[in-house]
């Protein structure tokens, strides 16, 4: 029960204390009468002031998100800091840490955290996802406790409810709607915890920071909801490790990530830039080959639409000397975009280097087919870049 029912509940209790005076009609009746009406206007005016800061807390969020989405960051992020102040001032916060106040908390948490990473706060906004995502785990925990306890009690009673009446049936209906309603919450608690912790991890990112993001994105995990979300944490990780060029692990990452969604956006093309790199390293193994142009095939198919990738498949072609397949990716390339400065520079050197060997002699034993002997051992394009999300 809130706050304001029970203020509500005394009010109630205490007008039947004067209905019951008022009959009594005693000296001593007369007093408590006196006592329970001084009583009911001191609670009276409790109520008023506590109607009053809510109302003064909604204005508050109110005006805060106007000046977001006006692009006045720093007004937004006083505001919402005044709303947190107010909340935990008026005893919102739950003291168990299991209520939805809590759940409140969180997300003005994460508004705060929103509006200082956009207005260029980065270690402030750090520190509000922080102090939600905290909050958030220390919530779900105590939930998850509870859920244990309940579950325990239920087990006892077991045998008593299959045996029960319809009364008991309808109790029982009763706990299962209950039941929905807290899974929702925690559905919606669990993704605020999870956009928390996400935007701790990009802020650690952003500012160079590899190993915290990928501590944040490892207990990211425990927080996804579906094959999905997971998949999305195992990309990133695989990213992370790309970027610091620990291949290995970011190829096994990039697997784990496309087995959970194959459709996870900039899986397969990233971990085909994984094993190129690894082919790069050892020209000799022919797995790591097999695997990059095989990924890079799965990548098109999920991102038909991408230039990027097509430019990038044509240069990893060019490396394996195939020039005839790396011109027609470039060319597909500029289909795709026209102003794709990378694949035209690429395509250039492709069509330079097959124009050698239309112009070598015919008494050459350097061979006709340009697709495996180059009359040049230069370097085609920059190694492909790493996907960003």
């Amino acid at each position: 029960m809130n706050q304001y029912n029970k203020f509500n509940l005394f009010k109630y209790i205490s007008f039947i204390v004067l209905i019951t005076s008022e009959v009594s009609g005693s000296a001593l009746s007369r007093k408590r009468e006196r006592v329970a009406e001084a009583e009911e206007k001191r609670e009276h005016t409790k109520v008023l002031e506590f109607d009053r800061g809510e109302e003064v807390f909604k204005e508050t969020y109110d005006q805060a998100y106007h000046a977001a989405s006006n692009g006045k960051f720093d007004q937004a992020a006083l505001l919402y800091k005044q709303c947190l102040q107010q909340f935990t001032s008026k005893g919102g916060k739950d003291q168990k840490g299991t209520g939805a106040d809590t759940g409140l908390q969180l997300h003005l948490y994460g508004q705060l955290g929103e509006v200082l990473a956009a207005g260029g706060e980065l270690r402030e906004a750090e520190e509000a996802y922080t102090q939600g995502a905290q909050l958030g785990v220390q919530l779900l925990q105590a939930k998850e406790t509870q859920a244990q306890e309940s579950k325990g009690q239920d087990l006892t009673f077991e045998k008593e409810e299959e045996e029960g009446d319809n009364e008991d049936e309808e109790v029982e209906d009763v706990g299962e709607e209950e039941l929905k309603k807290r899974r929702m919450r925690s559905t919606v608690e669990h993704a605020e915890v999870h956009k928390a912790l996400t935007n701790i991890a990009q802020i650690q990112l952003a500012t160079d920071r590899m190993e915290d993001a990928l501590k944040t994105f490892k207990t990211l995990r425990d927080y996804a909801q579906s094959k999905s979300e997971e998949a999305k944490v195992y990309k990133e990780i695989g990213m992370i490790y790309l970027k610091t060029n620990n291949l290995n692990a970011a190829v096994q990452a990039l697997e784990e990530a496309v087995g959970l969604d194959p459709d996870v956006k900039k899986g397969y093309s990233n971990l085909a830039i994984a094993y190129t790199r690894l082919w790069e390293k050892d020209n000799a193994n022919a797995d790591f080959k097999r695997n990059a142009l095989a990924n890079f095939e799965l990548a098109m198919e999920v991102e038909p639409e991408s230039a990027t990738l097509r430019t990038n498949y044509g240069i990893l072609l060019a490396q394996m000397q195939d020039w005839t397949h790396a011109k027609m990716a470039l060319l597909d390339a500029l289909h795709i975009d026209p102003k794709n400065e990378n694949a035209k520079k690429n395509l250039k050197m492709v069509e330079d280097i097959v124009e050698e060997y239309t112009e070598r002699r015919p008494g050459d034993n350097a061979g006709n087919d340009p697709k495996f002997k180059p009359l040049t051992k230069r370097y085609i394009g920059p190694t492909p870049k790493i996907y960003g999300i």
